[in-house]
C-alpha cells in the first residue's frame, strides 16, 4: 500500500522542491563535507572519502528502518510520510518527461539534439552514436535514472 501511495504521489505531484527532498539534503551534507576535505596527503584524503561514502551509505540504509516504527504508529499520517520518503528515491514522472525529448529528436533524426538531451538529463557517459543515445535513454528510463539524470532536475529547480 505504501509503494502504491508513493507511485501515486510521484505521478500526481512530481518532485518536491529541494527544501523538502531528502536526496537534496544528502547532497547539501556531501557538499559541506567535500568542502571540508583535507587538501594534502593521499592516504588522509582516501580515508576521509571512504568515511564519507560509508557514513552516507550507512545513514541512507539505516534511517528508513529507524523511522519506520515511529511512522507506523502514526496511522494514515505515517503511511503518507513513508510513501513520501519512498517516493523521494525515484521519479518516474521526471524520468519519463526527460526521455520524451530524446525520443522525439531521434524520431526526426536530430542526433545532436538527442545527444544533448541525454547528456543533460539522463547519463554522464559518452553519447556519441545513435545507438548509444537510444540505449542510454532506454537504460536510464528502465533503471530509474540513477545517473546524472537524477541530478538533472537541478537545472529546473523549483
Amino acid at each position: 500500500m505504501i509503494l502504491v501511495c508513493a507511485l501515486l504521489l510521484d505521478l500526481g505531484a512530481g518532485e518536491p522542491r529541494n527544501f523538502w527532498h531528502p536526496v537534496a539534503w544528502i547532497g547539501g551534507v556531501l557538499d559541506r563535507l567535500f568542502r571540508a576535505a583535507p587538501r594534502h596527503g593521499h592516504r588522509t584524503r582516501l580515508l576521509y572519502g571512504a568515511a564519507i561514502v560509508g557514513g552516507v551509505a550507512l545513514s541512507t540504509a539505516c534511517l528508513p528502518s529507524w523511522a519506520e516504527r515511529p511512522m507506523a504508529s502514526m496511522g494514515w499520517l505515517g503511511v503518507i510520510a513513508q510513501a513520501w520518503l519512498i517516493k523521494c528515491v525515484f521519479s518516474l514522472r521526471r524520468l519519463f518527461s526527460v526521455a520524451k525529448p530524446v525520443e522525439r529528436a531521434l524520431a526526426v533524426g536530430d542526433l545532436e539534439r538527442a545527444r544533448s538531451e541525454v547528456g543533460l538529463h539522463l547519463v554522464s557517459r559518452e553519447t556519441s552514436t545513435k545507438l548509444s543515445v537510444r540505449f542510454f535513454a532506454t537504460d536510464s528510463t528502465a533503471a530509474g535514472g540513477w545517473s546524472r539524470g537524477s541530478r538533472g532536475s537541478r537545472s529546473s529547480a523549483r
